[in-house]
């Protein structure tokens, strides 16, 4: 029969879970507060009435605890750095003594099959966008008996990061975790030390909160209440999610240089062609969409006149025009030499006029704040967006880059 923890033990594990999870570590760098703070965390290891479960959950979040010690931890001189060596070493000697004592039984329940635990690992890998990589996350949790997580993920993943750095970080809440339930968020945000908030006030279970690490990046942090599974198949499982969380970066990588032309960050031809059927999704009937298409004057004077160096400059003059002129929701790409094309949304009352009136104003803002030998102009074809037309996007365009070469040669 299983053997439960009492439910004042929970919560004084959790307590002094979260203490360590917001601890200052000042504290830490400070190398006369080593001893007091070890003495707290072995009293606490050696509690009573923290039976078999309890017990290894303690072992297994003071691992990790000091494993983050040694990421997160600026010392300034050797000495700290042989002070904290020196405690991690006799926290590590405490857990493993705590782990192999008689009094802590050494059968381990729930333990996963070898087989289950490669499925898993083959599972948080099959995945082509972020939103199936953290569901692919939550689910394997779930396979595990878990009945509380959640995912928080930093925007980029951090190197050499300290705690201090930490505490003003602002991470993205991925998804959560409940019972059966999982649920992913678009765009929730919240303090990096707000974490411990979000983790469920269940009297019957033990929290633990792991930072998730790969190729010495960290990548985020997970929550996971240690009812059910083991610390083995957790740190098996975090191992693995740290990998998929990579791969992730580097297909997010890959394909955001696939989409951008590397001289003016705007979208290229493959990027224009893959967002912007998405964007016209989203046009509502209190706004019109405009196709833009726009070709720099006068680029082969500037590149014969004064360098190609130049004519980068006032190709990218030209791509600043565009992002400044247009709202930030818009689909800008360069698609080729000096030509632009972009689909913007406006309100149903703006005119050919108005737009051009909006395009001459930001040149002459660029052209004022970017002094180059020359200054740079667009020739613009513009043209309204019937949504009812039953026309390819690409007639359409044609039709623009028409008005467009109509205006440029009739000066």
């Amino acid at each position: 029969m299983e053997q439960a923890i009492h439910t004042p033990t929970c919560q004084k594990l959790n307590i002094f879970l979260y203490t360590i999870y917001n601890l200052d570590f000042a504290r830490i760098q400070d190398k006369t507060s080593f001893s007091p703070l070890f003495q707290e965390i072995s009293e606490l290891i050696e509690i009573e009435d923290a039976l078999l479960l309890g017990r290894q959950q303690i072992c297994y979040v003071l691992c990790c605890f000091t494993e983050n010690m040694i990421h997160l931890v600026e010392y300034t001189d050797k000495a700290e750095q042989l002070q904290a060596d020196y405690f991690c070493d006799r926290l590590s000697h405490t857990c493993i003594r705590a782990l192999d004592s008689g009094s802590l039984q050494k059968e381990q329940y729930y333990r996963s099959s070898n087989k289950a635990l490669n499925i898993a690992a083959k599972r948080v890998m099959l995945f082509t966008t972020q939103n199936e990589c953290c569901r692919n996350i939550l689910e394997t949790l779930r396979d595990f008996h878990v009945s509380h997580g959640s995912l928080f993920l930093f925007d980029r993943p951090l190197r050499n990061v300290c705690i201090h750095q930490l505490n003003h970080q602002i991470i993205r809440y991925a998804g959560k975790l409940d019972h059966d339930e999982i649920r992913l968020y678009s765009n929730r945000k919240l303090s990096f030390m707000d974490i411990p908030a979000t983790v469920s006030d269940s009297d019957d279970s033990v929290t633990a909160i792991l930072s998730i690490y790969s190729q010495e990046e960290l990548y985020g942090y997970l929550t996971c209440d240690l009812n059910r599974i083991t610390e083995t198949e957790l740190e098996f499982l975090r191992i693995h999610i740290g990998t998929a969380l990579h791969t992730l970066t580097l297909i997010e990588s890959i394909e955001r240089q696939s989409e951008t032309d590397p001289l003016t960050y705007l979208y290229n031809r493959r990027g224009f062609y893959r967002n912007v059927y998405d964007f016209l999704d989203t046009v509502t009937m209190h706004q019109q969409a405009w196709i833009i298409y726009a070709d720099m004057n006068r680029l082969k004077t500037i590149n014969d006149e004064y360098g190609h160096d130049e004519g980068d400059m006032a190709i990218v003059k030209g791509a600043a025009i565009l992002k400044e002129a247009f709202p930030i929701n818009s689909i800008i790409a360069r698609m080729g030499g000096d030509e632009f094309l972009v689909i913007a949304g406006f309100p149903q009352s703006t005119t050919e006029a108005d737009i051009e009136k909006i395009i001459q104003d930001k040149t002459d803002v660029i052209n004022t704040r970017i002094t180059r030998a020359i200054n740079v102009s667009l020739s613009c074809g513009i043209l309204k967006i019937d949504l009812q037309d039953h026309r390819l996007l690409d007639e359409m365009i044609n039709d623009a880059d028409t008005i467009m070469y109509q205006k440029k040669t009739s000066g």
